[in-house]
């Protein structure tokens, strides 16, 4: 082989050479690319899912306040109609007590 030839092989082994580096190179930053939009991507969807999650945790708790108020509202007019109907009986239950102190009755 001439001089020339070898030459041109080795230019043509040196130039394969690079652009294989070249292409693995660009391989690696590819990679990583993807890992990088891989790894925002779990990260949008796991704040995704905390702001759902706390929106339903919310919903949850008014829901459960408004029943609570519905509860306790329910619990005072029942305590209001028992103390009305009490008062409305004072009279007669001391009249009796005093009645039965008092030898009457």
């Amino acid at each position: 082989m001439s001089q020339e030839m070898i030459a041109r092989i080795l230019a043509i082994e040196q130039r394969a050479s690079r652009l294989r580096e070249d292409a693995e190179r660009q391989a690696q930053e590819l990679l990583r690319e993807a890992e990088r939009a891989a790894s925002a991507s779990v990260e949008q969807t796991l704040a995704e899912a905390q702001r759902e999650a706390d929106q339903m945790t919310a919903a949850g708790k008014a829901s459960a306040d408004s029943q609570r108020a519905e509860i306790l509202a329910q619990a005072q007019a029942e305590a209001d109609a028992l103390d009305a109907r009490a008062a409305s009986h004072f009279d007669q239950a001391v009249r009796f007590v005093v009645g039965r102190v008092a030898g009457r009755e």
